[in-house]
């Protein structure tokens, strides 16, 4: 987390800035070269997914990881947290360090 707010600071990102000005067929396309590298099917929504998971096993306030996704609504918040460990065990069983 660290990094990301040095990544904001040192670039004066704004609030309502872009944080990663890059268009989504181009996100898709990274994430699947990468994804193929490691074997495994992953998708732009998969790391959304990971990313949600993440933020709320670490304690991350659910409103807040609602503001984080761009949601309007805890209900569409709510299918981000509908991972469970098996999912995440066979992604990153494949990773490779």
């Amino acid at each position: 987390m660290k990094e990301l707010f040095s990544y904001v600071a040192h670039n004066g990102i704004g609030n309502d800035a872009e944080l990663f000005p890059i268009k989504r067929r181009q996100l898709y396309n990274i994430v699947q070269k990468y994804g193929a590298m490691v074997g495994a099917e992953v998708h732009p929504q998969t790391l959304r997914h990971s990313f949600a998971i993440n933020l709320v096993r670490h304690n991350t306030d659910i409103r807040r990881v609602q503001m984080l996704l761009g949601h309007s609504s805890l209900n569409v918040t709510s299918v981000y947290l509908k991972f469970n460990d098996k999912d995440l065990q066979d992604v990153y069983a494949r990773v490779p360090f």
